[in-house]
């Protein structure tokens, strides 16, 4: 027929086309990294070029010093709070 797929067992048990990408289970290693919120739009030169955060996105500073925005859905969903931000109140 010269259409037929060779198919393999992928690691979850089902039957899959050979070459076909096979996901896997995974977690994040517990790293700590350090971030701000952005008080306004601001223009961040990241690894992949340059990127936009808007104002409330979070500004994440990488295990290598790169840095790079976060909408703050998706921080809260992917890290905890370890300490509490600076107040902004002087004298406190």
């Amino acid at each position: 027929m010269g259409h037929e797929r060779r198919m393999t067992w992928a690691g979850n048990g089902q039957l899959v086309p050979e070459g076909a990408r096979q996901y896997f289970a995974c977690r994040k290693k517990p790293v700590q990294v350090q971030a701000f919120v952005a008080p306004e739009p601001i223009l961040i030169e990241t690894l992949e070029g340059t990127m936009l955060a808007e104002a409330g996105d979070f500004v994440i500073c990488g295990v290598r010093g790169e840095h790079y925005p976060c909408k703050p859905g998706i921080f809260w969903a992917t890290y905890e709070r370890l300490d509490d931000f600076p107040s902004d109140k002087s004298g406190e």
